[in-house]
């Protein structure tokens, strides 16, 4: 009884937008690949899912290269609440989000600490729903506002889908900042994701949706790069991209997948690199030159689709 109290409690906090709580210092998971276990549930490091209540509502599946991992997204009745309501939350759970959840205080804590303020979120996703069922991705950006007592919205944005799709598609969410803001550029606190197989009424079991290769653009990582002259193109790419005006005295170009592994390497002696994709799986990656002294002097993001 205690774990559908919480996780009903889990359940409308995400759907309804109530963020009073401070989220804790904890690693996320945005490649969908490090799963830890809280509470007899296995979720995506960083995340919170319903799976207490619907055993099975969220579960690891091949991601985008295939060998990989994604999270699978499935709408299910919630244990001892089967089609009270009619497909309504509490009822029906497919969804996860960014989060804690305390195995001692039984305390949801809702995002994670976060303070850049990104341009977009990106993700790769496919979609089977059962009738016109609608997955979604929400994202919000928040600030504490300590005189007020709340957590002020800085900035969001929403996708929704509701094709069936077979095979993964890469999709960009733009941010929305609000306007005005006071002052005008606040610093962030923290960044909420929610993710789920089914609108929030009216949802249908066996919708399933399935997310991978979540990434906010890098931001903390290339800041000091976004004023140099160097680019990618095609980028996207498909069978093969160029990085153009590298900077004088480049001689090694690295590759890293989203996980952090290095995928290619080359020497060079030039500003100007033409990549082949031939051996490079679907996905997000980070390109780094280095000079002679290793040096990193260009950084920039690459996306492979073919």
């Amino acid at each position: 009884m205690k774990k559908i109290y919480i996780l009903s409690l889990l359940i409308l906090a995400t759907v309804n937008v109530g963020f009073a709580q401070t989220p804790q210092n904890n690693l996320i998971s945005w490649d969908m690949e490090t799963w830890l276990t809280n509470l007899g549930a296995s979720n995506p490091n960083g995340w919170i899912s319903a799976n207490i209540l619907a055993p099975g509502t969220v579960v690891k599946s091949p991601g985008i290269n295939g060998t990989d991992t994604c999270a699978k997204i499935t709408t299910k009745y919630s244990s001892g609440l089967s089609a009270q309501t009619g497909g309504v939350v509490p009822d029906t759970s497919g969804f996860m989000f960014t989060g804690t959840l305390s195995v001692f205080t039984q305390q949801i804590k809702q995002g994670f600490p976060y303070s850049d303020r990104p341009e977009y979120i990106q993700f790769y996703s496919k979609y089977s729903p059962v009738d016109n069922d609608t997955a979604f991705v929400s994202v919000f950006l928040f600030k504490r506002n300590s005189g007020a007592s709340q957590r002020d919205t800085i900035a969001t944005a929403y996708y929704k889908e509701f094709e069936t799709s077979s095979a993964f598609s890469f999709h960009t969410l733009n941010l929305n900042y609000k306007t005005p803001l006071i002052p005008a550029n606040p610093a962030t606190d923290s960044l909420l994701i929610i993710v789920g197989s089914s609108q929030r009424t009216n949802a249908k079991i066996g919708s399933t949706f399935y997310i991978d290769g979540v990434d906010d653009n890098w931001t903390g990582i290339s800041k000091k790069f976004n004023n140099s002259s160097d680019f990618i193109s095609p980028n996207p790419a498909t069978t093969h991209f160029t990085w153009n005006n590298l900077s004088k005295g480049v001689s090694r170009i690295e590759l890293y997948d989203i996980s952090g592994k290095l995928v290619f390497t080359e020497n060079i002696q030039k500003d100007i690199v033409s990549i082949s994709t031939a051996q490079l799986k679907n996905g997000v990656y980070l390109a780094k030159a280095y000079t002679l002294n290793s040096e990193l002097v260009n950084l920039k993001k690459v996306i492979v689709s073919k």
